[in-house]
C-alpha cells in the first residue's frame, strides 16, 4: 500500500558499533521501558531461536543502545539481545546515547526501525503514524512561528515535517496515520498488535482501517468473530456492508426527523468544552463585535477551541466585522491552523439594503467578509455560491433599553435565511450537525433544522434567547 524508501535513515542504524562499554550481565541490568519497547517490531519465535542459536555461538556482536538518564540506561535497542545475555549470563556491551527528552528518543527508536530493510510495509506505516503522533505531541503548545537569522519563519506542518524525515510523499504520512491509528483502536478492543503488523492477522491495510473506523460494540463483535469462529475479518466486514446497505436504502425513503434547535443558557467557553473532538459538521456564526482589546482576547479563545470540535471533513463559515482591523485579527489567527481546519477564502456578501440597526463600519462599507474555512479531508470543492446581494432583515428585539449597546450588534445585524441556506446546503448533508456558539435569536440553527440538518448552539442573553424561543428554539 505505501512505498518507503529503504535505509532511509542509515547514519542512524545500529549494525557494527565496534568496542563499546562492556557490561556483565550478572551485576550489570538496563531498564526496559514499555513505552519503548512498543515501538520495536516483534520477532517471531523461529528468529528469535536463531538469534539465540548465534549468540551462544559468536558472543553478541552488536551494542545495546540505552539512553542514560537519572542514573537509569533505558534500552532503546537490543531488547531481544538483552533478554538472551539475561537468560544465559553472557557479557555484553552498549552503546550510550544523549537525548534531551522522550519525544528525541521515540523519533530515533522510529527512524532506526525505519532504516531496516527487513521490516515490513505495515511495521514501517505504523512507525510513521507513531512519528506523527510524537511530533504533534512535542509541538503542542509551541509558538506558530519562529526566527531563522533575525526572519519570521513559519513551521512545517507536522505531516510534511515527517515527509521529510522519512523520505515518503505527504499523502503517505496522512495513509500510514489512518493505519496506525485504527491498529492502536483495533489493538484496544482485543485484536494483538504486534500479529497484526506482524502480518499473522489475515487483513489487509484496508480491513484494518475499515475495522477501527466500526461503532465499538460492532468492532469487539467482529473481533470475537474472528477469534472464536475462525472467520476473516474482509468477510465479516462485507457481511455488514450489505446490511448496511438495506438499512440505508430503508433510510432514506424515510424524512429525517426535525428537532428543534437547542441553545444551552451560558457563555461558548463553558458550552463548546463539552462537545467532542472533531464531531460537528459544520460551524456558521457571527461573532460579536467588541472594543479592541476585549476582541483580540475574544479571537485567540474562542477560536481555536470550536475549530477543535469540528471534523476533519467539515467546514466553518465565520461572518466577522467588515472593519480592517478586526478581519486581520482573524486572518492572523488563520494564517498558521491550530486545526484541520484551513482557511480556503473571504466571501463577500453585500447589502441591498442597509438598516439603522446595522454596525456603524458595515453601514459605510455596505459589505460582510464571510471567512470560509474547510476541513482537510472534505470532499466539498470550491467557493460557495450566494446572492452577493440580499436585504438585511429587522427583528424586533423586546424591551431593547436594557441590552447593551455592544453586546446587542450581534442581534440585530440579521442574515437573509437565503444566504443561511446557500452556505448551509453546499457544505453539509441532511443528517448533519450545526453549532453557533454565539446563537443570538437563532436565525442560523432555526434555518440548518428546516433542512434537515441537527443544530445547537449557546447563549446567554436572556432577552435575546426570549426572541429564539420564540422562533422555535428550544432553551435548555
Amino acid at each position: 500500500m505505501y512505498n518507503y524508501t529503504k535505509n532511509i535513515m542509515q547514519d542512524l542504524t545500529i549494525d557494527n558499533y565496534g568496542s563499546g562499554i562492556s557490561m556483565d550481565s550478572k551485576t550489570e541490568k538496563l531498564t526496559l521501558e514499555k513505552e519503548f519497547k512498543d515501538l520495536i517490531p516483534k520477532i517471531s519465535l523461529d528468529e528469535y531461536k536463531r538469534l539465540e542459536e548465534s549468540i551462544l555461538e559468536e558472543g553478541v556482536r552488536d551494542r545495546i543502545v540505552v539512553w542514560e538518564k537519572d542514573g537509569k540506561k533505558t534500552i532503546l535497542d537490543g531488547h531481544n539481545r538483552y533478554n538472551i545475555c539475561q537468560e544465559h549470563g553472557i557479557d555484553f556491551k552498549i552503546k550510550k546515547m544523549k537525548f534531551k527528552n522522550k519525544y528525541e528518543v521515540v523519533d530515533w527508536i522510529c527512524r532506526n526501525q525505519l532504516g531496516r530493510r527487513n521490516s515490513s510495509s505495515e511495521q514501517k506505516a505504523y512507525l510513521i503514524h507513531k512519528m506523527y503522533e510524537n511530533e504533534k505531541k512535542k509541538s503542542a503548545g509551541n509558538p506558530h512561528t519562529k526566527k531563522v537569522n533575525g526572519a519570521t519563519v513559519a513551521p512545517l506542518k507536522t505531516r510534511k515535517k515527517i515527509a521529510e524525515k522519512t523520505k515518503v510523499s505527504e499523502r503517505s504520512v496522512d495513509a500510514a496515520h489512518k493505519y496506525g491509528k485504527a491498529v492502536d483502536t483495533v489493538h484496544e478492543s482485543g485484536l494483538d498488535r504486534n500479529e497484526i503488523l506482524a502480518g499473522e492477522v489475515d487483513a489487509t491495510q484496508k480491513d484494518i482501517i475499515e475495522l477501527g473506523n466500526l461503532d465499538k460494540n460492532d468492532r469487539k463483535e467482529t473481533i470475537k468473530q474472528v477469534n472464536d469462529e475462525n472467520k476473516k475479518i474482509k468477510d465479516i466486514l462485507k457481511e455488514k456492508k450489505a446490511k448496511e446497505s438495506i438499512s440505508k436504502t430503508v433510510e432514506i425513503s424515510k424524512k429525517v426527523e426535525k428537532s428543534p434547535p437547542e441553545i444551552h443558557k451560558m457563555e461558548y467557553d463553558e458550552w463548546i468544552p463539552r462537545l467532542k473532538d472533531e464531531s460537528i459538521d459544520l460551524l456558521i456564526t457571527q461573532p460579536p463585535f467588541k472594543v479592541r482589546q476585549a476582541r483580540i482576547k475574544l479571537v485567540r479563545e474562542w477560536l481555536p477551541l470550536t475549530l477543535s470540535k469540528i471534523k476533519d471533513t467539515g467546514s466553518a463559515f465565520i461572518f466577522v466585522s467588515p472593519n480592517s482591523k478586526e478581519l486581520r485579527m482573524y486572518l492572523d489567527a488563520l494564517i498558521y491552523p491550530t486545526s484541520e481546519l484551513n482557511l480556503v477564502g473571504i466571501i463577500p456578501w453585500t447589502f441591498e439594503k442597509t438598516s439603522e440597526e446595522i454596525h456603524e463600519d458595515a453601514k459605510e462599507l455596505s459589505w460582510q467578509p464571510i471567512l470560509y474555512l474547510r476541513g482537510e479531508k472534505s470532499k466539498t470543492k470550491g467557493i460557495p455560491t450566494i446572492d452577493r446581494q440580499s436585504s438585511v432583515p429587522h427583528i424586533e428585539i423586546p424591551e431593547y433599553s436594557i441590552v447593551d449597546s455592544i453586546t446587542n450588534l450581534r442581534y440585530k445585524f440579521q442574515k437573509p435565511k437565503k444566504l443561511i441556506k446557500q452556505l448551509i446546503e453546499f457544505s453539509t448533508n441532511k443528517g448533519d450537525t450545526i453549532i453557533d456558539p454565539f446563537a443570538g435569536t437563532g436565525m442560523f440553527l432555526t434555518t440548518g433544522v428546516e433542512l434537515d440538518r441537527k443544530a445547537c448552539g449557546c447563549e446567554d442573553n436572556d432577552v435575546i434567547l426570549e426572541v429564539a424561543e420564540n422562533n422555535g428554539c428550544k432553551i435548555i
